[in-house]
């Protein structure tokens, strides 16, 4: 589901991005954390990686 989750963050719906980046904060972990540093590294849209970026600064705040 992880990677499922990651690709929808590339969405051109502000919506599907929104569903994902929730549903990833609630996922949580170290995993989540790799797969998004990951996809901000070598991948991804502009909303995307913003959305990542944000997803990542909540999870290690949380952590």
């Amino acid at each position: 589901a992880l990677p499922l989750l990651i690709h929808a963050l590339d969405d051109p719906s502000s919506g599907v991005r929104y569903l994902a980046a929730t549903k990833l904060q609630q996922l949580g972990g170290q995993d989540t954390v790799n797969a998004l540093s990951s996809y901000i590294q070598n991948t991804g849209t502009e909303a995307g990686k913003k959305e990542a970026a944000k997803i990542l600064g909540q999870l290690v705040e949380n952590q």
